[in-house]
């Protein structure tokens, strides 16, 4: 988790500039197997809107995020499918997705978080190079 800062810079960093766009960051998927670990998902996307925020990008609240998958009837905790999410950025009006997942990776000791995020531009249908973390 303390990598998220590397997804916030590349963000912050993608051609064309973030500030007169309006932003989607929806929920990281858990690949973990492990249902507990399902917050880590809504921390994440929480965790980089509020850093997108502080640099003066427009991102889209969570609260009208989750009234948006209500109307759409999208399920938290599942894996949406991508044309799901554009969607719901469709429906809220974003210049740009951001999406991943997270997942367990077993090591010497306790192991490692990895997250793995997307950014897509949703007016022009072009993803950009994924970032990891982890």
């Amino acid at each position: 988790m303390r990598r998220i800062p590397a997804l916030i810079l590349f963000l912050l960093f993608l051609p064309g500039g973030l500030q007169a766009e309006n932003w989607l960051v929806a929920p990281f998927v858990n690949l973990t197997g492990k249902p507990n670990l399902d917050w880590i998902g809504e921390s994440v996307a929480e965790s980089v809107a509020e850093a997108l925020a502080t640099h003066g990008v427009l991102v889209v609240d969570r609260d009208l995020r989750q009234e948006a998958e209500s109307r759409l009837a999208l399920r938290s905790n599942t894996q949406w499918t991508l044309a799901s999410l554009l969607k719901l950025a469709e429906t809220l009006d974003a210049d740009h997705l951001v999406y991943g997942h997270y997942e367990w990776k077993a090591g010497p000791g306790m192991g490692a978080l990895r997250l793995v995020g997307e950014v897509v531009n949703v007016r022009h249908l072009r993803r950009q190079p994924g970032a990891e973390a982890g």
